[in-house]
């Protein structure tokens, strides 16, 4: 907390230094009275614990902050930690834990933290989700990641294109690295296990192979693995062409970023910059 413990503590013009003239002035006013954060804190020694359980207030992300609240040891006790979602789309953690991992012990709470995620890693996050389903329904007494459970997700699908059988399985070796890191055993697959998709060149389509390509899109069948492919891809084509989108930036819209009366896509996970704004996609008309 920016200031010096000779402050009152009173308002944010007064804020104190430490965390431990926070909590004296807190417990000093009421054991249940809270503290707000207005700036990053570094704690020292092995644990977060306050007082042993006899402080039951509640530490608050200030709303004129969004950064992470406490540098913080290995072990966090006695203390329930909110992010102030409500009033502040924070732009960092809770924590930052100084090194190792963060341990959530007794009577320890945190809540109400929204962080605002670079989007690049949505995809990560699904295709850990779809891993989950995978394990519980082919392994469900599995006490490990073994290698037969690995090389059974990576295997590459009917339908899978080369590179992204690589991202699966580059996705699943970090999570078993983490896994090895925490003393799970896991079967860590060798960088390079599968071979990369050959580098793309682009190829620019004449006026007459655009038709062709369109033609052979509303072609597309129906296949049990995707069930809707047939309806979509002939849509998604045309607007990727139409709207001059990136593959990835036509994947992640939703019915509601469509605005059909004005002609115009929003755009929320754009590769443009690094914070992903939200951009309006003026579109020409498709016929046929």
């Amino acid at each position: 907390m920016n200031g010096s413990d000779s402050n009152s503590g009173a308002s944010i013009g007064a804020p104190v230094k430490t965390l431990g003239k926070a909590l004296e002035l807190a417990e000093a006013q009421s054991p249940d009275y809270n503290i707000y954060v207005i700036n990053t804190v570094t704690l020292s020694g092995s644990e977060l614990q306050l007082s042993n359980g006899a402080y039951t207030g509640t530490i608050y992300r200030s709303k004129t902050f969004n950064g992470v609240l406490f540098n913080v040891p290995s072990t966090v006790t006695y203390v329930t930690i909110d992010g102030n979602k409500d009033d502040v789309p924070a732009a960092d953690s809770l924590f930052n834990v100084i090194g190792g991992f963060l341990t959530i012990s007794t009577n320890a709470v945190l809540q109400n933290n929204k962080i605002h995620y670079a989007c690049r890693y949505v995809t990560e996050s699904r295709h850990l989700k779809r891993f989950d389903q995978f394990t519980l329904e082919k392994y469900p007494d599995a006490t490990c990641l073994s290698r037969e459970i690995v090389l059974d997700w990576c295997s590459k699908q009917p339908h899978e294109a080369q590179e992204n059988q690589c991202a699966r399985a580059s996705i699943l070796r970090q999570f078993a690295k983490y896994l090895d890191t925490m003393g799970i055993n896991a079967y860590i697959l060798p960088k390079g296990y599968y071979p990369k998709a050959s580098q793309y060149v682009p190829y620019i389509y004449s006026p007459e192979e655009l038709v062709r390509f369109f033609a052979q899109t509303d072609q597309c069948h129906y296949s049990p693995e995707c069930p809707y492919r047939h309806l979509i891809m002939p849509v998604f084509f045309r607007m990727i062409y139409q709207c001059g989108l990136r593959v990835s930036e036509a994947r992640m819209l939703t019915v509601g970023d469509v605005d059909l009366s004005s002609g115009v896509l929003s755009i929320h996970h754009s590769n443009i910059t690094r914070d992903c704004p939200s951009l309006g996609i003026p579109c020409r008309a498709v016929s046929g």
